[in-house]
């Protein structure tokens, strides 16, 4: 199988299908302390979560498929 890619009205990338029907799913908002959250979801069921502040710097990576870190 080729692979798969889906983009939302934004034109990001929200989910990639690769061989095998393994899916990778894509989010991205910005929360009340506009700070960017991405939240990335493995064919696994891994959860990747990157929290950056709003000059783009890392604050945190959380989540099932990371190891936690949190930056000052």
């Amino acid at each position: 199988m080729v692979e798969s890619n889906v983009y939302d009205i934004a034109g990001r990338l929200s989910s990639t299908t690769a061989a095998g029907n393994r899916t990778t799913s894509f989010s991205e908002v910005i929360n009340g302390a506009f700070q960017r959250i991405k939240t990335t979801t493995l064919p696994g069921g891994g959860i990747r979560i990157e929290t950056y502040v709003r000059d783009g710097s890392l604050l945190s990576l959380t989540g099932t498929a990371a190891a936690p870190k949190q930056y000052q």
